[in-house]
This record gives C-alpha cells, sequence and structure tokens, in this order.
C-alpha cells in the first residue's frame, strides 16, 4: 500500500543538519516532515560530543581541507556565531567558547540536550518526525528532485506509529542532510 502525502519540505536525516533545516523551513511557515532511519533524533552529533566548531581563519580551513568547496568554507568560517545564536534563541544551552584541538574555537551543548531541543521545537513549530523511517527513493519530476518514497524497518510500517507500507511524499523542496567536510 502506497499512501500520498503532499508536503512544501521533506527533510532526510533528523541529525543537527536535518534538524536545523526542519526549523528554518517551519519559520519560513513551510509544511515539514523529518525523515529518520534510526530510532532516535540525533545523528552523527551524539558522537561530536555536541562540539560546533570551525577553524581560526580562512587560510588554516583552505589548508587542512584543500579539497573542500572555498565557497562553502567561507559560508560556514562568516556565520558560525550567527548560527550558534540562532540555537539559543530556539533554546540550546550552549556553553562558553573554547579552543579545538588548537585547530579553531566553537561552544558546545551536551548531544543528548541538542537533540531534544531541536526535536521538541520542530514539533512545536508544527513539524512532524517520523523515526526508523528510511528513504527508499528519490522522485524526479522534470529531471528535479520532488519528493521521495519511504518505508519503515524491512518493509514494514514504522515501528512508532501505524502507517503506509510507503510514504510518497511530494515536496516542493527535500533536503538531503548528511555530514561533510566543506
Amino acid at each position: 500500500m502506497v499512501t500520498r502525502r503532499q508536503v512544501d519540505v521533506v527533510v532526510v536525516g533528523a541529525g543537527m543538519a536535518g534538524m536545523c533545516a526542519s526549523l528554518a523551513a517551519l519559520e519560513e511557515h513551510a509544511r515539514v516532515i523529518t525523515l529518520e532511519k534510526g530510532s532516535r533524533c540525533g545523528g552523527s552529533m551524539t558522537l561530536s560530543s555536541g562540539l560546533i566548531w570551525t577553524f581560526r581563519d580562512r587560510s588554516q580551513l583552505h589548508q587542512q581541507i584543500p579539497d573542500g568547496n572555498p565557497v562553502l568554507q567561507d559560508l560556514v568560517l562568516d556565520n558560525l556565531w550567527q548560527g550558534l545564536a540562532w540555537l539559543e534563541g530556539h533554546g540550546v544551552a550552549l556553553e562558553e567558547e573554547r579552543e579545538f584541538m588548537g585547530h579553531g574555537r566553537g561552544r558546545a551543548a551536551g548531544a543528548a540536550h541538542l537533540a531534544e531541543v531541536l526535536a521538541d521545537r520542530v514539533r512545536a513549530l508544527g513539524g512532524e518526525i517520523a523515526l526508523e523511517t528510511p528513504l527508499d527513493t528519490l522522485l524526479y519530476e522534470d529531471g528535479a528532485v520532488r519528493g521521495v518514497r519511504t518505508c519503515g524497518p524491512g518493509g514494514a510500517p514504522p515501528i512508532s506509529r501505524p502507517g503506509p507500507l510507503y510514504w510518497r511524499l511530494v515536496a516542493s523542496r527535500a533536503i538531503l542532510s548528511c555530514w561533510c567536510a566543506t
């Protein structure tokens, strides 16, 4: 059975990047669903101890990640502090700024706290989070991604709620969130 749903934005991945993308879309009054293949939100941010950091300066950043996209690298470097203030505005408690392994600087939040606050904010703003709902395939229309097809573990409905064998989520925007070295 396939159930078709229309949303404005579907976000695949409920780690820090996915949850922030969901929040940003919700702030623009979009109808958002966030899909997570695991049984909890958090993704790889749980491995980072909640530290959000960047390099000290552009030259060090470009030297350490020479194959990265310099435009994206500069964007992260230039906007990190604004992004941290945005997180605090959503209720994330951050520690004071600190050095990171001699490479840069950043601020930390407990990873479990960060995941919980972001998930609570997504739900409070009307977003939906579907756990144990892996991506099956991307849906294309005229060469552009216009949605996704999902299923629960082993092709069964997601455990956390009753539902269809597959969802066909059609969206104006699809965001595939994952960690990457910029």
